[in-house]
This record gives C-alpha cells, sequence and structure tokens, in this order.
C-alpha cells in the first residue's frame, strides 16, 4: 500500500502548505488562551470580559482556529491519502470521513462561535443576570461540540498515522508520535486530565509542522 502520489507534486505542496498553516493556527490559539486571553474559557465573567475587550477581533480569532483548521485538515488528509489505485482501501476511505467528519464539526464551532459573540456584543447594555445565563448556556453547547470535535480529530491522527506507519519502509518515527499524541488526545478529554490539554495543542501544532517540513523536503514522501 502506497500514500501521497509521487507523480503529483503540486498535491504534496499543497499538502505541504495546509499542514504548516494548520500548526500555525494551533499556535496562535496556544499563544491567545495563555498570553492574551486566557479568561475566555472561564465561565461568565471571563469569557464575557473578554468577549467585551477583544470584540470583533474574536471573529478572526475564531475562523482562524477553527475555519481554518478544519479546512486545512481536509487538504492534509487528501495529500497523504492521495492513492495510486482507483479503488482505496477501506480503511482509506474511513480516514477521509472521519477527516470530513472533524472538519464539519470545526465549521459548526467556528459558526456558533461568531454568531453567539454577535448576539452577546449586541447584549452589551442588556441585563448582566440574562447575559451571565445565555453565556453559559451557549458555551455548555460549545462543550459538547467542541469533546465531539477532538475525539473525531484524535481518531483521524490514529488512523492516517497508522497507515503512514504501514507505508514507510523508514524513519517511522513521525508516524508513530502522530498515533501517540491521538491516543493521549482521546484520554485528555477526561475532565481530571484537562489541565494538560494546552500540552496536547503544543504536541499536535508540532506534529502537523513536521508533517508539512517532511512533504515540502521529500520528493517521495511517506512511501
Amino acid at each position: 500500500m502506497y500514500l501521497v502520489s509521487n507523480n503529483n507534486p503540486t498535491l504534496r505542496k499543497m499538502g505541504a502548505v495546509a499542514a504548516i498553516i494548520c500548526s500555525v493556527c494551533y499556535i496562535i490559539g496556544l499563544y491567545t488562551l495563555i498570553y492574551i486571553a486566557p479568561d475566555l474559557n472561564q465561565l461568565p465573567a471571563g469569557r464575557l470580559k473578554v468577549i467585551d475587550e477583544y470584540g470583533n477581533l474574536l471573529y478572526l480569532w475564531y475562523f482562524t482556529v477553527y475555519g481554518v483548521v478544519g479546512l486545512s485538515v481536509l487538504f492534509v488528509n487528501h495529500a497523504l491519502l492521495q492513492p495510486h489505485s482507483s479503488l482505496p482501501s477501506i480503511l482509506t476511505i474511513l480516514t477521509s470521513l472521519v477527516a470530513y467528519l472533524s472538519a464539519s464539526y470545526l465549521f459548526i464551532i467556528c459558526s456558533i462561535e461568531i454568531l453567539s459573540n454577535v448576539f452577546l456584543l449586541s447584549q452589551y447594555y442588556g441585563e448582566a443576570t440574562k447575559r451571565n445565563e445565555l453565556t453559559t448556556q451557549i458555551y455548555s453547547v460549545l462543550i459538547r461540540l467542541r469533546t465531539y470535535t477532538e475525539w473525531s480529530l484524535d481518531v483521524w491522527l490514529i488512523l492516517v498515522n497508522y497507515l503512514l506507519f504501514r507505508a514507510k519502509k523508514k524513519n517511522v518515527y513521525l508516524p508513530i508520535l502522530g498515533i501517540c499524541i491521538g491516543v493521549v488526545g482521546i484520554l485528555i478529554l477526561h475532565p481530571s486530565l484537562q489541565p494538560y490539554a494546552l500540552y496536547y495543542v503544543a504536541a499536535i501544532a508540532t506534529w502537523f509542522m513536521l508533517v508539512g517540513i517532511q512533504l515540502l523536503s521529500s520528493k517521495r514522501s511517506f512511501r
């Protein structure tokens, strides 16, 4: 089984650019949550404070960390799983379906975040108690969606790296790293492990960056 058509450098470059963009988006999200707006996920006062302080800038941030990542994952998946055969394996099809599922969740979260931000900003002069209740309700929905998003993205990581592991005859360290990150990502969904979530984000950003570098530097990538 071979992944990534060696005769399609354009596809390989597109996948590389998408992987690097995805990594940068994760880094931007990580930096924002640590240094710029650490109160974004603190309900309800912290989140409302960030919304009121940064306002329209959050639209760009939501689009970057959710919309752009979702689109980039699709390009990376296509670049890594482009088969030579016109009849790809069932596991390859399943991996692509999971990638589209994860991207769909990311697009949905991006839409909800932006629309809820518009609504909460419009309620700036409204009753504080009502605004707090709305923030909590909206965020509870987002938390559930994020759980499904992270789970599907982690499953995709495991599947795509397993296929890469099978396809590669040497330099298997990157697929092994990806599988480990996917497994850790699933485990970290447990509430007791949530404090380590930022380390997971840093790890997945590293994996995407290494994939981008690998695709750019190798003429026969992931074979």
